[in-house]
């Protein structure tokens, strides 16, 4: 075989063994917000295939496009709930889907400034199917229980 058609069949199988590390999940997701602040709640992935549905608001942040100060989430009242009947994500093997959680109802400023970890903030990862979360605050820090 010679180089010419080598390349090509090389890429070929590149591209196969990559998506072939994809896999699309499909989830529902109800947050009850049993603070008695305003939160605000969205989708985010830590890793790739990139989905603008599912980008943070760190990527938000670099898109010319979609960077303004309410580009992400949607604001929960307390004592709300926020329903997601379905929706899917593509993830690579070492990718996972979360439902990131602020307390208030942040600008996009605001949300680049509270870092993971904070008392202010949860990252919840997601399990495909039903995710039923009541969020609240605990000891001064944004805590969540799963529901049954």
């Amino acid at each position: 075989m010679t180089f010419r058609y080598a390349l090509p069949i090389v890429l070929l199988v590149g591209m196969m063994i990559v998506g072939c590390n994809t896999k699309t999940y499909q989830y529902s997701l109800t947050v009850k917000n049993n603070s008695n602040e305003p939160l605000m709640v969205g989708f985010a992935k830590d890793g790739p295939p990139f989905e603008d549905y599912w980008a943070t608001p760190e990527q938000i942040s670099r898109i010319e496009t979609r960077n303004d100060i309410h580009a992400w989430g949607v604001p929960v009242a307390p004592g709300k709930t926020a329903e997601v009947k379905e929706i899917k994500a593509t993830l690579e093997r070492t990718t996972t889907a979360y439902v990131r959680v602020y307390a208030t109802t942040p600008t996009l400023p605001g949300m680049l400034s509270i870092s993971v970890g904070s008392p202010n903030r949860l990252d919840i990862p997601l399990q495909p199917g039903a995710n039923d979360l009541d969020v609240k605050r605990e000891d001064g820090r944004l805590v969540y229980t799963r529901g049954q």
